[in-house]
């Protein structure tokens, strides 16, 4: 099983961009009853002054196919050690992304994120047992979900020689067990993440929520 994919970005000035991505999972020639399997990423961003401070901002549409990164027959989403490979929110989506870094100065900046989800179903995934036998297909099927959500993220950042602090806010959910659920939580979440760097090429990291 093969997956092609192709990306492109194009500086149309010295800080502003865009850029598209193609991936092509599986694309049926002729008339089978089968869906088609494809993802899309379109996105600009841009590097401006804003009272005389560097803001970045950046904005992405993603539209995932109903069945794309999915074995035929199998209907399995491509996991690895419950993270996804592909998407981080799975199939059957149409999120609009936008992001902003404001640099306060050489060692603060404020970030946020907001993100919008629309979903047409729950990805479909498989469990696997130790001998990568299938169990069961319909476990995490869940159509009793949110299908639209949205999600954001505000936090301060703080970075010195080797250490990285960051303060937020967020309700973004836990991908790693949501990712065939709702994709919600309306519960808003106060973390603390500390990133202490080594300088044998090591590091430690923490994040308390």
């Amino acid at each position: 099983n093969s997956i092609l994919f192709f990306d492109f970005r194009y500086n149309y000035s010295e800080n502003r961009s865009i850029f598209f991505e193609i991936i092509l999972d599986d694309y049926q020639i002729d008339e089978t009853g089968i869906k088609n399997a494809i993802g899309l990423k379109l996105g600009f961003d841009n590097n401006l002054k804003v009272f005389s401070k560097n803001l970045n901002l950046s904005f992405e549409r993603n539209f995932l196919s109903d069945n794309i990164y999915s074995h035929s027959g199998v209907h399995s989403y491509f996991l690895n050690n419950e993270r996804p490979i592909g998407y981080q929110y799975g199939q059957a989506c149409d999120t609009y992304d936008l992001n902003l870094s404001l640099k306060i100065n050489h060692f603060m900046s404020i970030k946020n994120s907001y993100l919008i989800i629309n979903r047409t179903k729950t990805s479909s995934i498989s469990i696997w047992d130790d001998s990568n036998n299938v169990m069961d297909h319909n476990e995490f099927e869940n159509h009793d979900f949110k299908r639209n959500t949205q999600y954001y993220d505000l936090s301060l950042h703080f970075e010195f020689k080797q250490i990285f602090l960051a303060l937020g806010l967020s309700n973004e959910p836990i991908v790693d067990f949501m990712i065939y659920d709702n994709l919600y939580r309306e519960d808003k979440k106060l973390y603390l993440e500390l990133n202490y760097f080594f300088d044998f090429s090591s590091n430690f990291s923490a994040k308390l929520r």
